[in-house]
């Protein structure tokens, strides 16, 4: 679908990646709005062409698939963490709560398919198969550069473990990611690595956000407003989650989430603006909540959090699909 006078959204440079992602035509990276940016983020474009066997017509369809496949896998690998646990299995499902997820899905960015393959490394290293991490979380770092954050804290909590083995593992996996991004940085002309785009000086846009967050809710920017006060909330929730999460699950998961945690003072005016920018690519902080179960007054908040995350995402889908 083409949106006559509107910009458009991540999900049309991905396309373009998609339909030549070994830059091969010219016009490839002039139809990038920050090639080097863009480049960087190379696993779900390369997927898609690959599905597609390179057909440039099946490559729109393709690029759907992968994330609907990435959406799949979040769900399976959360169900299956939740059966571990002696849980339902039905409760991987709650990932499709999260509003980041549809928003993700909606507009085709890389967002999904780093998200599933984080999970699936969380799964992975609670299963102590710190192999199969460590290689989901070489392929996430390549869809997404953030997921080089998460390999370092899976490092780190190695290292504190004093496992060497799992240690090496994490810092192998990161070679492939790193180079890829050292060749893009180094061999792709035109545009940024994107950090001054997205993040800035510790806590500003943060604290602006919050100041003006009474006035936007009373305003035309209710439905902003709200949004950021659902932000916030599973962020608190994610780092209570993990508190209460049981050994087993509680330093992957940690390792998965508290790089997100970290770079939340930092993010920019262009990430807390706008609730797809920050709901989307901070979709991790819901994955504690929907992991970990447990009761009191905890039990209440993960209730309340999920099921006002759930009412977000279908007001998003009824935007799109026209119905408001």
């Amino acid at each position: 679908m083409v949106h006559r006078g509107e910009d458009g959204y991540d999900g049309q440079f991905y396309l373009t990646l998609a339909l030549d992602p070994l830059l091969r035509e010219p016009g490839t990276l002039a139809a990038l709005d920050n090639p080097r940016y863009r480049c960087r983020r190379i696993l779900s474009p390369a997927l898609s062409w690959l599905l597609a066997l390179g057909r440039p017509r099946a490559v729109p369809w393709a690029l759907v698939a992968v994330n609907l496949a990435a959406a799949g896998g979040l769900a399976a690998a959360l169900a299956a963490l939740a059966a571990g646990a002696g849980r339902s299995a039905w409760q991987g499902l709650l990932a499709l709560a999260v509003p980041g997820v549809w928003m993700a899905l909606v507009l085709s960015t890389a967002d999904l398919l780093g998200l599933a393959l984080l999970a699936a490394a969380v799964l992975a290293a609670v299963r102590r198969r710190r192999h199969l991490a460590a290689a989901s979380l070489a392929w996430a770092a390549l869809a997404r550069e953030v997921h080089l954050l998460s390999l370092a804290a899976f490092f780190a909590a190695a290292l504190a473990r004093r496992d060497r083995r799992g240690a090496g593992a994490y810092a192998l996996a990161a070679l492939p990611a790193m180079l890829w991004n050292v060749w893009v940085l180094r061999t792709v002309e035109g545009g940024t690595a994107g950090v001054g785009r997205t993040l800035g000086a510790p806590f500003a846009a943060l604290a602006a956000r919050l100041a003006a967050w009474p006035r936007d809710l009373a305003g035309a920017g209710a439905a902003e407003a709200a949004s950021f006060a659902l932000f916030v909330a599973a962020a608190a929730l994610a780092v209570w989650a993990i508190s209460r999460a049981g050994p087993a699950l509680r330093t992957p998961l940690a390792a998965a989430v508290l790089p997100y945690l970290a770079l939340l003072p930092f993010a920019g005016p262009s990430l807390l603006d706008y609730a797809v920018s920050y709901l989307r690519p901070f979709a991790a902080l819901w994955l504690p909540a929907v992991a970990v179960v447990d009761g009191g007054v905890y039990r209440g908040a993960r209730a309340a959090v999920l099921g006002a995350s759930a009412a977000a995402s279908a007001a998003y889908l009824a935007r799109q699909l026209g119905w408001v």
